[in-house]
């Protein structure tokens, strides 16, 4: 991987950064419409991504001992998850939401 976000970035960091971006590349996306065998590829493919990711997560936390203890950020970093944009909540069975497929939108 040749691409970091500065010239000086470590390879780490460049990885970070383009995990960042391609999930919110798709934050909006509904995988309710994908067809039947891409959700089934999207589960393997997303668990392995998954799987490299926390093994280089614990790779870079092994690895910073020297770090001072400091308490978590309380909001999450990058605007991700997603605001959501109604605090409604629909009684079971029962789905509020705009639709154009179900006739409520």
């Amino acid at each position: 991987m040749t691409w970091s976000p500065t010239p000086t970035a470590h390879p780490v960091l460049g990885c970070a950064a383009t995990i960042i971006t391609a999930v919110q590349s798709v934050a909006r996306v509904d995988p309710a419409y994908m067809r039947l065998g891409d959700k089934e590829q999207a589960l393997l493919d997303l668990a392995r991504a998954r799987d490299l990711v926390e093994v280089l997560w614990l790779r870079v936390i092994d690895s910073a001992a020297m770090l001072p203890r400091t308490p978590a950020p309380r909001t999450w970093p990058h605007g991700w998850p997603p605001t959501p944009t109604s605090t409604a909540v629909s009684p079971p069975g029962r789905n509020t939401s705009p639709d154009p497929w179900n006739g409520t939108g």
